[in-house]
Order: C-alpha cells, then sequence, then structure tokens
C-alpha cells in the first residue's frame, strides 16, 4: 500500500493544524492528507503476449493499404487529366499561331521609334481612331442624343465642319529622322 501526498493534513492528526492567526507573518502554509493509492491488477502472462499471426497483420494492413490503392488511382487519374489539358493547351496555341500571322493592332498611332515629325500646338486635339474630331460649338437649345432635337440642331447624319484655328502649328522635324 501507497500513500501519497495531498493538500491538507486530516483533523485531529498528530500535530494537527496551526491556527491561521497564530502563524508567523499570516502566511499560508499548505497541509496534508494522506491517499492510499491501490496497485493495478496482476497482469495475466496470455495479456502480456501480441499475436504475431499473419492474419492479425493483414487485417491492421488492409485498411491502409486500400488507403494506399486510391490514393495511386487518384495520382494517376490526375497525371492523365494534365496531359489531356496540355494536349488541348498545344492545339488552341497552334489555331491561335495561325491566327496570330497579321500583327495585333493595340493603337492608331505610331511606334514611338516611327516618329518624324513633331507638331506643336496651342490645343489639345480631341483624337478617335487616329483622326482629329471636329470643334463642335454648342447651340441654343441643342442637346446630344435627343430624340427630338429642334430645327438648326445637328443631326447624327449633318456634322458642322470644324472651325480652322486662328493660330497655325508649327511642324518642327525631330533630329536624326529621316524624310
Amino acid at each position: 500500500m501507497r500513500r501519497g501526498a495531498g493538500c491538507r493534513r486530516a483533523p485531529g492528526a498528530a500535530g494537527g493544524p496551526a491556527p491561521f492567526n497564530a502563524l508567523p507573518f499570516r502566511s499560508a502554509v499548505p497541509s496534508w492528507r494522506d491517499h492510499v493509492v491501490e496497485p493495478l491488477r496482476d497482469p495475466n502472462p496470455s495479456d502480456l503476449l501480441e499475436n504475431l499471426d499473419d492474419s492479425v497483420f493483414s487485417k491492421r494492413h488492409a485498411k491502409l493499404e486500400l488507403d494506399e490503392k486510391r490514393r495511386k488511382r487518384w495520382d494517376i487519374q490526375r497525371i492523365r487529366e494534365q496531359r489531356i489539358l496540355q494536349r488541348l493547351q498545344l492545339r488552341m496555341y497552334k489555331r491561335k499561331g495561325i491566327q496570330e500571322s497579321e500583327p495585333e493592332v493595340t493603337s492608331f498611332f505610331p511606334e514611338p521609334d516611327d516618329v518624324e515629325s513633331l507638331l506643336i500646338t496651342p490645343y489639345l486635339p480631341v483624337v478617335a481612331f487616329g483622326r482629329p474630331l471636329p470643334k463642335l460649338t454648342p447651340q441654343a437649345g441643342c442637346r446630344r442624343g435627343a430624340r427630338h432635337e429642334p430645327p438648326g440642331c445637328p443631326s447624327g447624319g449633318e456634322r458642322p465642319r470644324p472651325a480652322p484655328h486662328p493660330k497655325r502649328s508649327k511642324l518642327l522635324p525631330i533630329r536624326g529622322a529621316t524624310l
């Protein structure tokens, strides 16, 4: 039979607990109590031996083997899907390569390296599709996009001609450019 340490000492034991006010400096001191620990049951010799038959091992590993086979199947399927995807992408790039024989237009302006002259003007031109837009003057009672426009307003078919700018624009050549 073993005895262990506890939190309190049983009341009335030899040298019982001292009253709290009798302790010096009023510090708390733990008390002790005995705990009886029962021994474990005696192990049977048959419980200590592990069964080492093949059937026990196969049963123990069957679940893990099935999981491993399932993962292997998934890996093979994933590799097959990746190969199919690569073939489809290759076909797409080949078709796209045939269509890309024409250069892709990203801007209507010439390349900066191909510029031969620079035009300096006192106003900022509004350009659409590489062409300057006409300068429209607002007229009384006209609204752009209105269904019923009053007479005298320009309709979608007729456009006013741009007014020439009073100052003449300067055309300056760029150094090293050949005209």
